[in-house]
């Protein structure tokens, strides 16, 4: 079996990575003997994911038991629009720990060089003034209240006005 095939199989563990190993192991007979190694440390990450999943662990998290999960040195080239973008959505508190982690020192770095560039780089909640998130609709995020909120406190402002005699002000 070559290296680029096993690292198909150790990269494809957490999705159909069951179904890559059984292969694998159908076939365990026609392996050199140097890639039997391999695929049992292939196995026994995908039942060591499995157990941690089965265990109430979220499925990104709990594969950090496959070699592909070590660390990694990121080079990106990007421009400050891209930048912003990125951060609206990677520094929201729905997004997974390790990129919003990422992106903190991403912004950290940038607030190194420039303070009034780096204040760009925030969720994105932060400038719309509201979250748009679905997941967020219990407001567990405490940076903003999410639109659907919003809008039904908007709704009875504007009920309530009407049933005053007057119109609020839209912008």
């Amino acid at each position: 079996m070559s290296g680029a095939r096993l690292r198909v199989a150790v990269l494809g563990a957490g999705t159909v990575g069951r179904e890559v190993v059984g292969a694998m192991l159908e076939r365990a007979d026609e392996l050199r003997p140097a890639d039997g190694a391999a695929l049992e440390l292939v196995a026994v990450a995908v039942r060591d994911q499995a157990r941690a999943v089965a265990a109430g662990i979220p499925a990104e998290d709990a594969r950090f038991v496959f070699p592909n999960a070590t660390r990694t040195n990121l080079v990106m080239t990007t421009n400050l629009r891209a930048l912003i973008h990125m951060s609206g959505l990677r520094l929201c508190t729905m997004a997974q720990w390790e990129i919003r982690r990422l992106f903190q020192l991403i912004r950290h770095e940038i607030f190194q060089v420039s303070p009034f560039l780096g204040s760009f780089l925030a969720p994105k909640c932060v400038p719309l003034g509201y979250c748009d998130e679905m997941g967020n609709r219990d407001e567990h995020c405490p940076i903003r209240p999410h639109k659907d909120n919003v809008l039904a406190a908007w709704a009875e402002k504007s009920k309530a006005a009407k049933a005053a005699g007057r119109e609020l002000p839209v912008r």
